[in-house]
């Protein structure tokens, strides 16, 4: 983040957060990491982790670790796939009759990439 900051106005990273959330609550996060990613010295990974702590229901963190092991493209196409992925996912564990209802409706998109984090870990 040192480089970030050093490389990006407050201004500039402040408009990159704003307009990159705004993207993602109207439907479009792939486009909102993109516009984080735009922030000069800030990669596809880290642009997807702020998204990801901004929007947890909305986003997921698109890693090397998840990239690497599962050949997701290190781009927004790469990106939106993976988030689409997610979210088929979060629909059938929602619909599967597996979760008590309260326990499906609090399960978040960033659940399922973080278990699919861990599964790719070894945990």
């Amino acid at each position: 983040m040192g480089r970030t900051r050093e490389s990006n106005s407050p201004k500039e990273v402040s408009s990159a957060l704003s307009e990159g959330v705004a993207l993602a609550r109207s439907g479009e996060v792939a486009g909102g990491v993109e516009r984080i990613r735009r922030l000069r010295n800030l990669g596809q990974s880290f642009a997807s982790k702020q998204m990801r702590f901004l929007e947890p229901t909305r986003a997921v963190i698109l890693d090397s670790v998840i990239r690497n092991g599962l050949g997701y493209g290190e781009t927004a196409i790469g990106y939106a796939e993976f988030l689409n992925d997610c979210q088929t996912i979060l629909t059938s564990v929602r619909r599967s009759g597996q979760l008590r209802d309260k326990q499906a409706a609090g399960l978040r998109i960033c659940d399922i990439e973080a278990a699919i984090f861990a599964k790719l870990q070894g945990y």
